[in-house]
């Protein structure tokens, strides 16, 4: 006769085996053992060829606590303790591999292999090793929610993440259900900055330099509490917004001017704000300890005539002004430029870049007001539900 062990292995049945581990529970509360203990308690196990170690432990347990109670009660402890003791064993171990492996964080995942992650170190490795357990607890809670809410569903849910039907990714990430995705609003930003996030009472950002600080703390801090994408549909609305601060309306007209910008090397406001561009995708490309050192996920919209007037156009910042489409199209054409010769320097994973506009990309070389759709058509979409998502890259 066979029994099956923890790994899956078969290897013959020793009765002997269970004696020791019977004898020993006795021990532990001092109460003797004998052959006529040991055939009361060996009668009621019902032990045939393949039942698992887990289910031949069960059966003690069972035969204990009608005849030794006392006795089941250290044999439960000692059961618990040594699963403690193989979990910690188990995760070593992979720890040891991992840190000798020559393959990356995303092959040894045992969990979720898709990750935005390059490098192998101590973070990584850090977050990989308790993903099993968090998935566990979170498929656990989720189930939890649907017998409540849809308790015919309950059971199914288990089965399509297994079958892959529901999407899985960052399933295991954190022990603790977080949303998704998410679309932030950026006008509390332009009231408070980050302090309704990180308690540290900091005011809302002055000029185009604290904006772009700012915003970078409102990435990280946003997408630690988040899954999936963080989206700013108003991102260029509001860095013109920084802009015409630092150099007045109308600025795109004269971006070729030599601003004052406080450094031994002049620029022109062109070069500024493409360093701005710079201090903001660089920083957000930096991996994320919160996010298993993943870079945090970031969306950002761009808008074609139509589309953003039939969002914008009465819209007004704290101090009453408004956004130019003249301008906020000349951020959005100058960052499209500048961040695809950029990328041909190096690996910039974010931001994603989502056009807003009628199923058909932007021609760059139109003359402003003769792209994309009209204000009517944009809000009858809306009303219809049927905006459509372009992904420019």
């Amino acid at each position: 006769m066979f029994v099956i062990k923890r790994d899956g292995s078969r290897q013959p049945y020793d009765p002997n085996k269970i004696k020791i581990a019977v004898e020993k529970a006795f021990n532990s509360v001092g109460e003797p053992f004998g052959e006529n203990a040991w055939l009361l308690i060996s009668r009621g196990l019902s032990i045939s060829t393949d039942t698992t170690v887990e289910e031949i432990q069960d059966l003690i347990e069972f035969e204990l606590m009608k005849k030794y109670p006392w006795v089941a009660k250290s044999y439960i402890l000692y059961r618990e303790k040594h699963k403690e003791l193989r979990f910690i064993k188990e995760r070593s171990e992979y720890i040891d591999k991992c840190s000798k492996s020559q393959s990356n964080t995303a092959t040894l995942s045992e969990v979720d292999e898709n990750a935005n992650v390059q490098n192998k170190n101590v973070a990584t490795i850090e977050a990989e090793t308790y993903k099993s357990l968090n998935k566990g607890i979170q498929r656990y809670k989720v189930k939890q929610k649907l017998k409540k809410l849809f308790p015919e569903l309950a059971d199914q849910y288990e089965k399509d993440l297994d079958s892959h039907i529901i999407y899985t990714h960052d399933e295991a990430s954190s022990p603790v259900p977080k949303p998704y995705c998410v679309a932030v609003s950026l006008y509390p930003f332009l009231l408070r900055g980050t302090s309704d996030l990180d308690g540290l009472k900091t005011t809302a950002p002055t000029n185009l330099n604290s904006f772009c600080g700012q915003f970078n703390n409102l990435v990280f801090l946003l997408s630690s509490q988040y899954k999936g994408a963080i989206a700013f549909g108003e991102f260029f609305n509001v860095f013109y917004y920084y802009c015409v601060k630092e150099w007045g309306p109308l600025f795109w007209e004269k971006e070729s001017e030599i601003q004052n910008c406080g450094s031994l090397k002049q620029k022109t406001i062109s070069e500024t704000i493409e360093q701005s561009f710079q201090n903001i995708v660089y920083s957000i490309n930096q991996p994320a300890g919160s996010r298993s050192f993943q870079s945090p996920f970031t969306n950002i919209s761009y808008y074609d005539h139509g589309y953003w007037e039939a969002l914008f156009s009465d819209f007004q910042f704290p101090d009453g002004s408004r956004p130019e489409w003249d301008g906020v199209n000349y951020l959005q054409k100058k960052f499209i430029r500048w961040f695809n010769k950029e990328r041909t320097k190096t690996l910039l994973t974010f931001p994603k870049i989502y056009g807003e506009s009628k199923p058909f990309l932007i021609d760059l070389k139109l003359p402003m007001g003769q792209q994309g759709a009209s204000k009517e058509t944009v809000q009858r979409e809306r009303l219809n539900k049927r905006d459509v998502e372009i992904r420019m890259r």
